[in-house]
C-alpha cells in the first residue's frame, strides 16, 4: 500500500499520506479507506499529503478527464461540500493538481480541491484552528 488514512473526528480531517511513487487507483483506494472508516463521517474535508511521493507520469490532461470525472462524481455522494488540499512538493506537482482541479471543477463544484506547498496553507485553507491543528 502507497498510502495512509488518518482520520481526525476533532477537526473533520481525514489525511491521506502519499508514500514513494503511487497510481491513480490509489486515490480511489485511499477514499474507500477512509469512507470505510468508522470514524468518518460526510463532509469531512481531507488533506492528501505528497511530500513523500512522486505523482504518476500518467497524469496527463487527457487521462485525467477519463479517468478522474467518473471516480469523483462516484465519491461525491459520500464526500458533499467538502475541501480537498493537496500538499506537494514541487512545482510539476502543483502545475499536475492545479490542472486536475480544474478539469474536475465544473463536474464536481461542490468538492473545492486546492495545492498547496506548505502545510500552514493547507491548513488555512480547510479551516483547521492553529490550536487544533496535528503536526505531521
Amino acid at each position: 500500500m502507497t498510502f495512509q488514512v488518518d482520520i481526525f473526528p476533532e477537526i473533520q480531517l481525514d489525511r491521506i499520506k502519499h508514500l514513494d511513487a503511487f497510481t491513480i487507483e490509489d486515490i480511489q483506494n485511499s477514499f474507500r479507506e477512509a469512507f470505510d472508516n468508522p470514524k468518518f463521517e460526510t463532509g469531512f474535508n481531507f488533506l492528501r499529503d505528497c511530500r513523500d511521493a512522486s505523482l504518476p507520469e500518467e497524469w496527463t490532461f487527457s487521462r485525467m478527464v477519463h479517468i478522474t470525472t467518473p471516480m469523483m462524481v462516484e465519491n461525491v455522494p459520500k464526500m458533499r461540500r467538502c475541501k480537498i488540499a493537496w500538499l506537494v512538493k514541487s512545482k510539476l506537482d502543483y502545475g499536475i493538481i492545479n490542472q486536475v482541479r480544474l478539469i474536475l471543477e465544473t463536474q464536481t463544484p461542490e468538492i473545492d480541491r486546492r495545492p498547496f506547498y506548505t502545510l500552514e496553507n493547507a491548513y488555512t485553507f480547510l479551516g483547521v484552528p492553529e490550536v487544533q491543528r496535528p503536526d505531521l
